[in-house]
């Protein structure tokens, strides 16, 4: 049964991409970004606290991506900012914001009315995101000093994964069912007690 459960496995394994040998990465992503402080500018009118956005962006990582929203799609934000994104190949580094741009290192215009949030180890498959600033409409530049990243599994992925699981299961299960004996010659006999012979 163990040799059984290695093999499926390793099906499990070869059937599910990983991203290392990849070249179109998704991913959708959760983030939250709070406790804004003030790196230059007016005070007034305050960030929001919390910045929160989930987004789903596919790209081809072989190259930079200039600014685009193709392949962009974005479930919720708070802010009515701009959306669009860029990718830096060579960092690795996805860069969501409402004016950005990809010339090395990448970065963001803080305009007033927009945001910029860094994006590390995008083609990876624990993304994370490393900065996160808002301006305000007074020009005031605040950068989030507490951030956090949700990686949302991708529902064909998870679909994949549990219907191998349970197909290795009912497999497993069937070997140990064949494997018993008929309920038949499992009874007992009473000692003493001939067999019917007729």
């Amino acid at each position: 049964m163990r040799n059984k459960l290695a093999a499926m496995v390793a099906i499990v394994m070869l059937i599910v991409p990983t991203v290392g040998h990849a070249t179109l990465i998704s991913h959708t992503l959760d983030i939250t970004a709070s406790n804004f402080v003030l790196i230059f500018g007016g005070s007034l009118p305050p960030p929001v606290s919390p910045l929160m956005i989930d987004f789903t962006v596919t790209l081809d990582n072989a190259g930079d991506i200039s600014p685009t929203t193709t392949g962009l799609t974005v479930h919720s934000f708070n802010l009515p900012d701009a959306v669009q994104f860029t990718y830096n190949h060579s960092s690795d580094l996805l860069i969501l914001a409402s004016v950005p741009f990809v010339s090395p290192p990448g970065g963001c215009v803080n305009l007033p009315n927009t945001f910029c949030i860094f994006i590390s180890n995008f083609s990876t498959a624990v993304p994370f995101a490393s900065l996160a600033n808002q301006t305000t409409s007074s020009g005031g530049v605040w950068s989030a000093q507490a951030i956090s990243t949700r990686v949302v599994p991708e529902p064909g992925t998870l679909e994949l994964v549990l219907s191998i699981a349970l197909a290795a299961f009912g497999f497993s299960q069937r070997g140990s069912i064949s494997d018993a004996e008929p309920l038949a010659e499992s009874r007992p006999r009473r000692a003493g007690i001939a067999p019917d012979a007729r």
